[in-house]
């Protein structure tokens, strides 16, 4: 297994955005050994994400997708559909 350092890439970012995908996992060795666990467990703490939840990523393709289609323009607010035209 490769092991790669936690604090690598961007210690300040640029956007809020910047950080979603980059949510931490913890190796709980001692813990799980301890508890009788004979394989790797890992932790992925979801509420380190930018908003605290796991939707982060979903929520940031959803919106690079639609500005791909070109279904919304970047920067730009959108309108609300129950206002009258």
């Amino acid at each position: 297994m490769a092991e790669t350092n936690p604090f690598e890439g961007p210690r300040i970012a640029n956007s809020i955005t910047d950080l979603i995908g980059r949510t931490p996992i913890v190796r709980v060795g001692k813990t799980a050994a301890e508890a009788g666990a004979v394989a790797e467990v890992l932790l992925k703490l979801e509420s380190f994400e930018p908003f605290s939840s796991v939707k982060d990523r979903l929520g940031k393709a959803l919106i690079e997708g639609a500005e791909e289609r070109g279904e919304i323009t970047p920067g730009e607010t959108g309108k609300d559909r129950s206002e009258p035209c």
